[in-house]
């Protein structure tokens, strides 16, 4: 669950810096919400869906 946290944090510093000019904050917080971008896809990639007629785990076996 560390890309939300990076995609939050990521949306303050972001907000943050263009609220007060901070380009460094601005880009910092950029950064940090496409950080938590790639773990998301990795995670998605990684966890997947089975495989078509493999069962899910959890399901009923019919």
């Amino acid at each position: 669950m560390g890309e939300l946290k990076d995609k939050i944090e990521g949306e303050v510093k972001d907000t943050g810096g263009k609220m007060t000019g901070d380009k460094k904050m601005e880009w910092e917080g950029k950064g940090q919400k496409a950080k938590g971008d790639v773990e998301g896809a990795g995670r998605k990639l990684r966890d997947g869906e089975p495989p078509a007629g493999q069962p899910i785990e959890g399901e009923p076996k019919l």
